[in-house]
């Protein structure tokens, strides 16, 4: 994705969290929905069409339990493996010297930490995920859905996502945050930005928080691919 997040797209995103939270509700409405269709169906069948009505019967069923079960999987939230091992949400995922862990999820994402990083995935659902860098270097291969809602935190910092690549540094000590974009687009927001900055494919953002100093570079993006 080349072009700038979109007010369009934020929108998605805040839809897309409203219907996760009322998962259960939409559910229950759809199987009702399910039910009452098979019933009319039923009643709707000629009384002479014997075996050839049944089987337009189990045709229909068929249709809607296939139709139900990719509602489903759509309202599912996300899976993910820390350095291939199934993790949860809160676990604490921390790379030693010269190894880095990639973090692989269900949706095709793929976040990688480099040495001496550490990192938590606070929270998960069905288009994205949101995941706190506590110290050190974070690279993302984002995938694209719409809409999606991934988020990258940073300190007091967020950088909101839909589908792009990018890097993120984050010195605890010093706070030093950097931004790298590859391709894409991100949103970084928080305290120490000012107001929203859009970086784009190619553009580099450090801010010292600490300080509130920011620097914008339009080099190369440090990122390198998994």
């Amino acid at each position: 994705m080349d072009e700038p997040v979109t007010p369009l797209e934020s929108l998605g995103e805040r839809v897309a969290e409203v219907l996760a939270a009322r998962a259960e509700e939409r559910k229950g409405a759809i199987e009702r929905a399910r039910q009452g269709y098979m019933a009319e169906a039923f009643r709707a069948l000629p009384r002479r069409s014997g075996r050839s009505g049944l089987a337009l019967l189990a045709a229909l069923s068929c249709v809607l339990i296939g139709a139900g079960t990719l509602a489903a999987a759509l309202r599912r939230p996300l899976e993910f493996t820390a350095g291939g091992v199934p993790a949860r949400v809160e676990d604490w995922v921390a790379a030693s010297d010269g190894l880095t862990v990639p973090l692989s999820f269900s949706d095709g994402t793929e976040l990688r930490l480099e040495p001496f990083s550490r990192a938590r995935v606070v929270s998960l659902h069905a288009r994205g995920a949101s995941v706190v860098l506590e110290d050190g270097e974070l690279h993302a291969d984002v995938a694209h859905a719409a809409p999606s809602a991934w988020r990258v935190i940073a300190g007091p910092l967020t950088v909101r996502v839909t589908g792009t690549r990018f890097s993120v540094r984050w010195n605890a000590v010093s706070e030093e945050f950097s931004l790298s974009v590859g391709q894409g687009a991100v949103v970084v927001e928080g305290s120490g930005v000012g107001s929203a900055r859009h970086v784009r494919a190619g553009e580099t953002l450090r801010l010292l928080v600490g300080e509130r100093a920011s620097a914008d570079s339009p080099a190369r993006a440090n990122w390198r691919p998994q």
